[in-house]
């Protein structure tokens, strides 16, 4: 019986993909009626006629010129390389990020479709080729910016009847007495057996923070995200070592890797969030290890396209610091576009993980050929 083929990537193509959401699905502060938005779709193809897959693009991507670049210089990159030769790819893919002058969205993409190729030649779901911990993890949900109380209450409400484990809240009025007074009534509004998260947007100053922190701390909330900017070192590990509820940092843009031994050495946080269209799925591990030496969480942040909020579940499935997959259940049909099936929880408020071979979802390849503005 003969040996297989080595692995090699033989070509690369990018579907260009327009699309239309509700405001609702961007967190409403865009203009009213239906927005066009872009999606890129990665296509990576082997030697032995198999086929690994990304999106390309940010949370919200109003413009095809993050997509664009890799039907240029990521693709003549790509073809010819191993996907077995991950590692060394995601550190080029780093460096050439810069002389290219394109995001790192546009390059972390091919680190999500290689492994994706890399779990489907092993015949595993990408959580097992990584190496599974569990396969099931518990899904809290966020809901788009809400202002009053009672907006934020029934959002609550909303997202306990879903069946999901805990609701992260925002409040976009950066005032720490309604910011109290939102967090309570919605702990009440929920009851003492949901989890919940505060996402302060990194608008508050240090007294405002350890103010509204003191106030979760009460209220038992799992966790407080981005109190203010992950720069500020000296304020984060001053609220981290005063307050009970632990500081999870930082689902802002410019928040990588390299810019998480600083917060973990200082005690600034004991919750990193890192998403793939950012540091791919081997910067996200090389996250999780550090936290693991630091005790701490990793709590991934989805963002970058339907395929990429999948690629964090097999993450989350991969590694033991892990409490939470974060679900979008209010907008599936705008999230998951480009998808046969949505994610779904259990009765119990699991998401399971895929059993098919590497991202294992099924891709509707019928709307993405209708909407591919060019295939490059």
């Amino acid at each position: 019986m003969s040996a297989p083929l080595r692995q090699i990537i033989k070509d690369v193509r990018v579907h260009v993909v327009r699309h239309e959401v509700a405001p609702l699905a961007t967190h409403g502060y865009m203009e009213k009626g239906r927005k066009t938005l872009y999606l890129g779709v990665l296509r990576v193809f082997d030697n032995n006629g198999l086929e690994g897959n990304a999106c390309i693009g940010l949370p919200i991507t109003e413009s095809d010129r993050t997509i664009r670049p890799a039907g240029g210089p990521l693709k003549q990159y790509l073809i010819g390389k191993s996907p077995v030769d991950r590692e060394a790819i995601w550190h080029e893919l780093n460096r050439l990020a810069v002389r290219w002058e394109v995001s790192e969205a546009t390059v972390m993409a091919a680190d999500v479709a290689l492994w994706d190729l890399a779990a489907k030649a092993a015949g595993l779901p990408l959580y097992q080729f990584m190496g599974a911990y569990g396969h099931k993890a518990p899904a809290y949900g966020s809901a788009p910016f809400k202002v009053t109380v009672t907006e934020n209450v029934e959002a609550a409400q909303q997202m306990k009847a879903t069946g999901v484990r805990g609701y992260k809240l925002h409040h976009v009025v950066p005032n720490r007495r309604e910011i109290v007074d939102v967090c309570s009534a919605v702990r009440r509004g929920v009851g003492d057996d949901f989890a919940l998260m505060y996402d302060g947007l990194r608008n508050l100053d240090i007294r405002d923070a350890l103010y509204v922190g003191h106030a979760l701390d009460e209220l038992r909330f799992a966790w407080f995200e981005d109190p203010t900017t992950f720069n500020d070192i000296e304020a984060l590990a001053r609220l981290s070592r005063t307050l009970a509820t632990p500081l999870a940092v930082s689902d802002e843009h410019h928040f990588r890797l390299a810019d998480v031994p600083r917060i973990l050495t200082a005690g600034a946080a004991r919750i990193i969030r890192g998403e793939p269209a950012k540091d791919g799925l081997t910067g996200m591990r090389k996250m999780a290890a550090l936290c693991e030496a630091h005790h701490a969480n990793l709590e991934p942040h989805v963002g970058g396209g339907a395929l990429l909020d999948f690629a964090v579940l097999h993450i989350v499935l991969s590694i033991r610091n892990c409490g939470y997959f974060p679900l979008d259940v209010t907008t599936p049909r705008d999230r998951y576009v480009g998808l046969l099936e949505n994610p779904k929880v259990d009765a119990e408020g699991y998401i399971h993980g895929p059993t098919g071979p590497g991202l294992g979802v099924a891709i509707d390849w019928n709307f993405i050929e209708r909407h591919s503005e060019a295939v490059l």
